[in-house]
């Protein structure tokens, strides 16, 4: 009985490094392939950091949410008593 398990242990560990090794190539092939030419620094402005370039439009970006945004009290839950 003790062999069984024995076996079973080290059929699950190989298995383990088997899906690491997987993963850890899908992850330089997916590096590798990334295509951008320009891969972008960050810039400090006092206490704000900038990045400056890379790969990423900003035209692509949703815009965060505005502060005088106004809220619907019909929806809102409280969120201490989870009810509306």
């Amino acid at each position: 009985m003790a062999f069984g398990s024995r076996r079973t242990g080290i059929a699950s560990l190989v298995a383990g490094f088997g899906v690491a090794a997987a993963l850890a190539g899908v992850a330089v092939l997916t590096v590798n392939n990334a295509a951008c030419a320009d891969p972008g620094h960050y810039v400090s402005h006092g206490t704000e950091i900038e990045l400056v370039g890379g790969c990423v439009n900003p035209a692509d970006l949703v815009p965060a949410p505005t502060e005088d945004a106004p809220a619907r009290s019909g929806d809102a839950v409280d969120p201490f008593r989870q009810v509306p």
